[in-house]
């Protein structure tokens, strides 16, 4: 499938196919959060959701097609950034 991907002023992050970019095609990959979303990185397969919540950071990994896995355990103050690439296992 041909597609973009794309973080919206909401904070949810869809998936548009380029052969049917109707509105009503678009699917939610990650929905809106009540944290801010700093940014998405797509590493080892998965997509990384980074997030500030009072004052730290949250990181969600979530599966390709959007499906939750699970959330890194990070200290509750503090700043945290996660950097890889998509091909590989490291993280």
């Amino acid at each position: 499938m041909a597609g973009a991907k794309a973080v919206l002023p909401g904070y949810l992050t869809i998936q548009v196919d380029v052969d049917k970019p109707n509105r009503e095609e678009w699917k939610v990959l990650i929905p809106e959060a009540d944290d801010n979303l700093l940014y998405i990185a797509g590493i080892a397969g998965h997509l990384f959701a980074v997030y500030t919540h009072n004052a730290h950071t949250v990181i969600k990994i979530y599966s390709i097609d959007g499906e939750y896995l699970k959330e890194i355990p990070l200290p509750t103050l503090g700043s945290a950034r996660v950097w890889g690439y998509w091909s590989t296992s490291d993280i």
